[in-house]
């Protein structure tokens, strides 16, 4: 071994004893506080990521409370816009039956309107703190959003229930409106009417009746049930097309054959007349004579044919629109009421050839036939009828671009949401 070698060795076992000499003379305190200080960190390190957790689960939970607060309140306003919802809905449909009371038009939906909203804040108010820490902290972006969700479901109620159904529903459905129409028609049933004579100068009995030019009968259908007499009270021949109905068609009508004579020479005769009167088959006559009376047509009886031509109007009052002091016309008439324009053709009896019908005359020679013929003159039937000013799928449409409206201007409030 080299000199440099030894002395090498021996300086590095000296070094060692004095390190250890060192440590064994250094006080027991000192060197507890020193492992102390190395055990507290290690000990904080450890436990640093458990505090951080826990910290972040309060946070958590924080932000559940709030967002649950908040799903909560809109929940509330969702139950509230479905139930006013209905009810609007439930007016709609009902309108007609309870346009004219208050209550059931405004009365109603604003007592539950003012409950319900009264009950989501006496609800919410538990969680004001929170929702107004909530409000503070968050961002204006985030607040608009709020807002546009809280106008999109409070807006459509207020405007919808509150401002269109009392202010442009209700004062339009009460206006009546009337809609004409015409429709051409194949057939059609024919009127009842009475022919009425009450001058003693005239004798007249009446034969067959026949309903000529029928497609299925070419030579006529006898029409002669339809037909009562009653010469006592004045009434000479009431033709019921009801029992049984009478349809005619545009190359058929009805065929009434009588025999008439008069006496001229009798004192205060002035021309025998009828008085003719067409109605709706379907009515009460008397009660149709009390709604609208009829103006009798004259007819001289010293004619041998009359040929009446007819013209329906039809009239569908289902919403009491003609004004009368009772609705009792509306109700039992106007529903469906048939009126007919009447026009006559006559072909006057020529006296002193073939048969002789006047009486006064010396060359009588006994009653004269003589026939009243009814046909249409047109088949195009004019219809006039009333309606309420809206209906139920007009005011549902109505809402809907109101809601849609509100929505698209909501919708503003929330496309400038950050995230």
């Amino acid at each position: 071994m080299s000199r440099h070698n030894v002395f090498a060795v021996f300086g590095i076992a000296l070094r060692d004893l004095g390190l250890r000499s060192k440590s064994h003379s250094s006080k027991p305190g000192e060197h507890d506080e020193a492992d102390a200080a190395l055990h507290g960190q290690t000990h904080g390190r450890a436990t640093l990521p458990r505090t951080r957790a826990h910290l972040l689960s309060g946070e958590r939970l924080a932000r559940f409370r709030v967002r649950a607060s908040r799903s909560r309140i809109f929940l509330a306003l969702t139950l509230l816009n479905a139930v006013m919802f209905t009810i609007n809905v439930v007016q709609i449909f009902l309108l007609e039956r309870i346009v004219d009371s208050v209550f059931w038009v405004a009365g109603f939906p604003a007592i539950v309107f003012a409950s319900m909203l009264l009950a989501l804040l006496l609800w919410a108010l538990p969680f004001h703190a929170t929702l107004s820490e909530t409000w503070r902290d968050a961002s204006r972006s985030t607040r608009s959003a709020w807002i546009g969700n809280c106008l999109s479901i409070l807006l459509p109620i207020i405007l919808c229930e509150f401002v269109y159904m009392n202010q442009v529903a209700v004062p339009a459905f009460k206006t009546k409106t009337w809609s004409t129409s015409v429709l051409a028609n194949n057939i059609l049933r024919a009127p009842s009417f009475a022919i009425s004579q009450y001058d003693l100068s005239v004798q007249v009995t009446f034969g067959a009746c026949m309903i000529y030019g029928t497609p299925d009968n070419p030579t006529g259908d006898d029409c002669t049930p339809n037909i009562q007499t009653n010469a006592s009270s004045g009434v000479s021949l009431t033709f019921n097309a009801s029992t049984p109905a009478v349809v005619l068609s545009q190359t058929s009508g009805i065929s009434i054959l009588y025999n008439v004579s008069y006496n001229s020479s009798q004192e205060g005769y002035q021309g025998a007349t009828w008085e003719l009167v067409v109605y709706d088959s379907h009515q009460d006559t008397v009660l149709m004579q009390d709604c609208d009376p009829s103006v009798p047509l004259e007819l001289s009886v010293a004619v041998s044919q009359h040929a009446i031509y007819l013209r329906q109007t039809t009239i569908a009052d289902d919403v009491g629109a003609i004004a009368e002091d009772s609705q009792d016309c509306s109700a039992d008439i106007y529903t469906h009421y048939n009126q007919y324009e009447t026009s006559v053709q006559t072909l006057p009896m020529v006296t002193g050839q073939g048969d002789q019908c006047d009486l006064g005359l010396p060359n009588y020679t006994g009653p004269c036939l003589a026939f009243v013929t009814m046909s249409y003159s047109s088949f195009l039937v004019t219809t006039l009828k009333s309606s309420h000013g809206t209906d139920w799928k007009q005011m549902l449409l109505d809402e809907g671009s109101i809601v849609g409206g509100t929505m698209f201007v909501t919708w503003f409030f929330n496309i400038f949401i950050v995230t």
